[in-house]
């Protein structure tokens, strides 16, 4: 498992990304992975250089390193301060720092070195102009991440799927057949029926949208100031990966509902319906993600917030 996360970090790394990391007693094979190798002991540097490099250093200054053991492992034994036998720990430790500063000298690296104020306001200043992934190679990541994000739980998926066919038999058998007939009661019938259906949609629909930014804003804050992709770049990629899914939950819904109700028996009408929920259902989410940003921080207020949008829809529909 480590290799595998390591290898992962490795090809981020390759790809210009920075990773900022900690790993507890890597195996070899682990180790081995990194290309470079930076030592402190009593805070001075021991060693910086190719990984590959280390075993030549530690044997000129005496200390082989043993076969068969792990690099890592006998680096950190020797340049650390043991228990009891401190002094001459710490004469280790002056002898790898003391010939790290002498080899420097020579190469003439620590002669006029960067001060680091201006090293820092460098580094910053090449941050903040580095340039992301375009915005076409942004949307095909993010869309692609947040299809997976919708897809992946399965326990969720089956929860929607769940209470989009018993909503759908509620209201079905609530309404059974209340649009047959041919009086004017039919009419206000079919007109109560598919308002109440349009709302059920609505609701079912807005209330998990409004919980996505408070649940996501850490990390889409964090991805931004990365420079990783655009906010816009996200909500796009994520309203429209969610649209195939409403598709399957509104064609289910929609079975269920024409035909209990008592709709007139007809394609055209029967994909006129389809589509009104599915518009439907288009809005609450667009109304859902409003919201959601509105009251990112705390999923409790995005909630409450709901109902003051909801209502005036409701009597003025």
């Amino acid at each position: 498992a480590a290799q595998s996360v390591v290898s992962a970090l490795k090809s981020l790394a390759n790809n210009g990304r920075t990773i900022i990391c900690t790993i507890h007693q890597p195996p070899s094979e682990v180790f081995l992975m990194f290309d470079k190798l930076l030592l402190f002991a009593e805070g001075r540097t021991a060693y910086l250089g190719n990984l590959g490099g280390a075993p030549k250093v530690f044997a000129e200054l005496g200390y082989p390193c043993p076969p068969s053991y792990n690099h890592a492992d006998f680096y950190i034994h020797t340049l650390a301060i043991r228990p009891g036998q401190e002094n001459e720990s710490r004469a280790v430790v002056k002898k790898f720092t003391d010939s790290y500063r002498a080899k420097e000298e020579e190469s003439g690296i620590l002669q006029n070195p960067e001060p680091p104020s201006e090293l820092m306001t460098r580094t910053l200043r090449e941050m903040s102009h580095r340039r992301g992934e375009s915005w076409v190679t942004q949307l095909r990541l993010i869309m692609w991440r947040s299809f997976v994000s919708s897809t992946r739980d399965f326990q969720v998926v089956g929860v929607q799927l769940m209470q989009t066919i018993v909503m759908a038999l509620l209201f079905g058998l609530v309404f059974l057949q209340i649009a047959k007939g041919q009086d004017q009661t039919r009419v206000q019938n079919i007109s109560g029926a598919g308002l109440m259906v349009l709302v059920a949609a609505f609701f079912t629909t807005v209330y998990p949208i409004v919980q996505v930014l408070p649940a996501e804003v850490v990390v889409l804050i964090r991805d931004h100031d990365n420079k990783m992709y655009k906010p816009w770049i996200y909500f796009i990629c994520k309203y429209t990966a969610q649209i195939p899914i409403d598709i399957v939950y509104n064609i289910i819904f929609t079975l269920i509902t024409y035909f209990l109700i008592g709709f007139r028996v007809d394609v055209e009408a029967f994909f006129i319906f389809f589509g009104l929920i599915l518009l439907g259902t288009q809005v609450a989410k667009a109304i859902g993600f409003l919201i959601s940003a509105i009251g990112f921080d705390k999923a409790e207020v995005a909630l409450n917030l709901v109902t003051l949008f909801a209502v005036p829809f409701m009597l003025f529909s």
